[in-house]
């Protein structure tokens, strides 16, 4: 971030899934460090961790909050938000991140929807209404690198973990995908829909990053294939994606809306080897 640069400046953003130990918890920093005040929605096994954001941040003079929210219940959604722009008066940002986990099929695909889709699409909606009642706002929704191609690296799936061979868990093949893809044409719907009302809605695909829950199945001879398999020759870190979203919900994108933007080191531009 460039130096003394507050391009949100007592905005209100809500952040869901900000307690996360990797991308989450980045952009909750990012957007306090250029002004926001920052409000997360937490699952509630992490809403420990949520709470650990907001104290990080009024430690260092933030304002910040969080509650507890199923992001897969729409009603959920927006009473959640609706609590928000009852105690702030608007929604300027909201970061549709929320992390999610495996699990074992043939039930993987309506977990997967239920986990990496239906936030999102509860809360682009929910969210964008809410916006267009103060003036507008800007959307930001997480898709994947896995959402945008398909290649032998992102068909090889790591291993298990301990805990999940023990519970005969296999990592889903092709729903999270799919589910990945339809993240960006949710938002492209969503921002023809709302756009002459205000409301700016764009992706983020996250490639391979260097967050905690990544590096628990990358490592050893796996990680040094994926980075070889990048052009930039390493994996990424959680403040990359973080600016990336700090943009989207700046002035700075005022005209962008409707748009993909991939952050992986290049990786996608050479996927199909």
């Amino acid at each position: 971030m460039t130096a003394g640069a507050r391009r949100l400046e007592d905005r209100v953003a809500v952040i869901t899934g900000a307690g996360g130990t990797g991308i989450g918890r980045a952009c909750s920093q990012r957007f306090f460090e250029e002004g926001a005040h920052v409000v997360s929605f937490e699952r509630e096994k992490d809403a420990a961790r949520g709470e650990q954001v907001v104290e990080r941040i009024r430690a260092q003079g933030g304002d910040a909050e969080t509650s507890v929210v199923d992001l897969t219940d729409h009603q959920s959604v927006k009473q959640a938000l609706a609590s928000v722009v009852d105690t702030h008066g608007r929604i300027d940002a909201l970061l549709n991140i929320m992390p999610w986990g495996w699990t074992r099929p043939p039930d993987d695909w309506r977990y997967t929807l239920a986990s990496a889709f239906a936030p999102m699409y509860f809360g682009t909606f929910y969210g964008a209404e809410f916006m267009t009642r103060h003036g507008g706002g800007s959307i930001v929704n997480w898709s994947s690198l896995a959402g945008v191609v398909v290649s032998a690296r992102t068909a090889v799936l790591p291993p298990l973990t301990e805990d999940e061979a023990a519970q005969d868990f296999e990592l889903p093949l092709g729903s999270y995908g799919s589910a990945k893809a339809t993240v960006f044409h949710l938002s492209k719907e969503m921002a023809l829909r709302y756009g002459r009302r205000g409301v700016r809605v764009n992706t983020i695909a996250p490639g391979y990053m260097a967050t905690p829950f990544t590096l628990e199945r990358i490592a050893g001879e796996y990680r040094k294939q994926v980075e070889e398999s990048i052009p930039m020759g390493r994996m990424g870190q959680a403040e990359d994606i973080a600016a990336a979203a700090a943009f989207f919900a700046s002035d700075d994108s005022s005209y962008v809306t409707g748009q993909l933007i991939v952050v992986d080191g290049g990786f996608t531009i050479r996927a199909a080897r």
